[in-house]
């Protein structure tokens, strides 16, 4: 994914610090978590304080309320095997972003090599959104999907063929869920992605329809997580 070129109100270069801030940290434990690789995998190449203009800094989606406050925290480039990465945190961690290149949410995002969250899934007109407190990822590389469920990690083979997508051979890790509801949605999504047929990238935004065409999965890049609860159960 391209480094983004937009500029936040503010950016001080400061040098590199020998120890991180707890917010940076939090944000490379995040992106480990979100692209399902080890946090040693996960190399920091750059890092600088920086002021957003809102609340979503400077990465809110076209349909999202972003609080027009000054909001101070870091901008930090990462780097996983040889793809960077420009993650955006507040002063606290508790809100965090991965910027969308060329500024602009969704300029130049394709299928493969980019982290996508589940928004909702159900029928076009009556998706139902994730249960409180879960979140589902998943990501395409080089013929392979990767992700969270839920409660495990997957991962299979995948095929893309003029606007249609296939996943086969999928398997996941056998953890227990703690709410017996995030199971039967984590067993769903497996389902869905089993029957997934024709898919459609519209910006930030990717569609994945799947039996026959009667259910979508609706995914998003960049979406607000508090790290220690997006990817706990």
């Amino acid at each position: 994914m391209p480094i983004t070129g937009e500029t936040p109100v503010s950016s001080t270069p400061s040098p590199f610090p020998e120890l991180p801030p707890e917010a940076v940290l939090d944000a490379q434990r995040w992106l480990a978590a979100h692209l399902s690789v080890a946090i040693e995998e996960v190399q920091i190449v750059e890092l600088e304080q920086a002021e957003w203009t809102d609340s979503c800094l400077g990465v809110g989606r076209s349909n999202e309320s972003c609080l027009q406050v000054i909001t101070p925290g870091w901008r930090v480039v990462f780097e996983i095997n040889g793809q960077r990465y420009e993650v955006r945190t507040d002063e606290t961690g508790s809100t965090i972003r991965l910027a969308s290149p060329e500024g602009t949410p969704g300029a130049g995002i394709t299928l493969e090599n980019t982290p996508w969250s589940l928004v909702s899934f159900g029928t076009s007109d009556a998706g139902s959104a994730l249960f409180p407190g879960s979140a589902i990822t998943l990501i395409l590389t080089d013929g392979r999907a990767e992700g969270i469920g839920g409660c495990n990690f997957y991962g299979g083979a995948y095929q893309v063929e003029a606007g249609t997508i296939s996943f086969d051979q999928i398997t996941r890790t056998e953890i227990a869920c703690a709410d017996e509801r995030v199971t039967e949605q984590e067993q769903r999504y497996f389902n869905a992605l089993e029957s997934a047929g024709r898919y459609e990238l519209d910006g930030s935004i990717l569609r994945i329809w799947y039996n026959d065409g009667t259910g979508v999965l609706v995914f998003e890049t960049s979406l607000p997580t508090e790290p220690g609860r997006a990817f706990s159960n």
